[in-house]
């Protein structure tokens, strides 16, 4: 084996490292995308934290729902910042991650074991019974989770020529195309938002005494009829 070979790989891998940049700011859509998806991530962020501060999961945090939706949210953000440099076909499969591990947190409050469950789609349809979802408007966002899960599978699996990205050198990132940009930004802000208003729902009664800085946060990525009938509960 040369190793002068592999030194010389190294020395363009460290050249690339050290050369590396994001578009620049003059790429008015790229930014227009990330604006779009940082709003809604960053309002998720602060409703975490609100929930962190209740009682009920305070007293709990290593609980399977406290520690599976830590790590969803989590994957969110990765999903997202992987995207930033134009790896699309690796935010949908992190994306999909992060939908599995929030339906298990919320399974795991009417079925324990959910977490020792082996197929994805037993664990997402048991999530089906929690409390949370018995209502039609959550429902409904129960179904856009586990429809986009159905739809992400088929980047993860590679379903057709359209879900490749092919990457033929390190050189090819950061790379932005506006077509899988914004498909990706559209499917994300929709699992997002589908999150924070299961959430939201689910602490409804709690979010009466949230400050008014954090409602303003999350209030502005809230869906309008989900905001609307929570708003009309708590009067």
């Amino acid at each position: 084996m040369s190793t002068k070979a592999i030194q010389k790989d190294f020395e363009q891998l460290k050249e690339f490292v050290t050369g590396y940049e994001l578009p620049q700011e003059g790429n008015v859509e790229y930014f227009q995308n990330l604006k779009r998806t940082h709003k809604v991530y960053f309002s998720i962020l602060e409703l975490h934290s609100v929930c962190k501060s209740l009682e009920s999961l305070k007293s709990n945090s290593n609980s399977t729902f406290g520690k599976y939706l830590g790590e969803s949210i989590s994957e969110l953000g990765s999903s997202l910042f992987i995207s930033l440099h134009g790896c699309y076909k690796g935010s949908e499969q992190i994306l999909r991650s992060a939908i599995e591990n929030f339906l298990k947190a919320i399974g795991s409050t009417v079925h324990p074991n959910i977490v020792s469950i082996k197929s994805t789609y037993e664990v997402i349809d048991k999530a089906e019974d929690a409390d949370v979802f018995q209502t039609k408007e959550i429902k409904d966002k129960y179904s856009k989770l586990k429809g986009m899960y159905s739809t992400l599978c088929a980047s993860v699996h590679t379903a057709t020529e359209s879900n490749m990205q092919n990457v033929g050198a390190l050189g090819y990132f950061p790379h932005f195309d506006s077509k899988s940009s914004t498909l990706f930004m559209n499917k994300y802000i929709e699992v997002a938002r589908s999150i924070l208003d299961i959430l939201c729902w689910k602490y409804k009664l709690e979010y009466l005494q949230v400050h008014y800085k954090s409602k303003d946060i999350i209030d502005v990525s809230l869906s309008g009829n989900i905001k609307a009938i929570i708003y009309s509960d708590l009067n």
